[in-house]
């Protein structure tokens, strides 16, 4: 509470540009980790391919639909829904992939994305109720 009345007491200006530096960041790593995706797509889409057969054979052509579509648009709006699905898709994508590296990655990028959600709606129902 009180973090949140002393960065609305200074006219917003450190709130924006914090959530900038968040943006940006979630973006490089958005960016390391489509880099990573593709580099091992090769190894895990005939693992994926093989699992995907028996489990659902329609979950992994989204996710990479998804990630051209970040990629492509850099919009805030269309980020922040993209992003709600996508911690949907890495929860399956985590069951699908073998790698450790990845999944690691993976639950770092979520834990961030929470947080920020977590902290845009503390200051908006702050500002709104003062």
């Amino acid at each position: 509470m009180n973090i949140c009345w002393r960065k609305r007491g200074e006219t917003g200006s450190p709130y924006l540009q914090q959530q900038q530096q968040q943006q940006q960041q979630q973006q490089q790593q958005q960016d390391r980790h489509n880099q990573q995706q593709t580099s091992s797509s090769s190894i895990s889409s005939s693992s994926a391919a093989a699992a995907a057969t028996t489990a659902a054979p329609t979950a992994t052509a989204p996710a990479n639909e998804q990630q051209q579509q970040q990629q492509q648009h850099h919009h805030h709006h269309q980020q922040q829904q993209q992003q709600q699905q996508q911690q949907q898709q890495q929860q399956l994508q985590q069951q699908q992939q073998q790698s450790d590296e990845h999944q690691h990655q993976q639950q770092q990028q979520q834990q961030q994305q929470q947080q920020q959600q977590e902290c845009g709606v503390c200051l908006i129902l702050v500002c709104v109720s003062i």
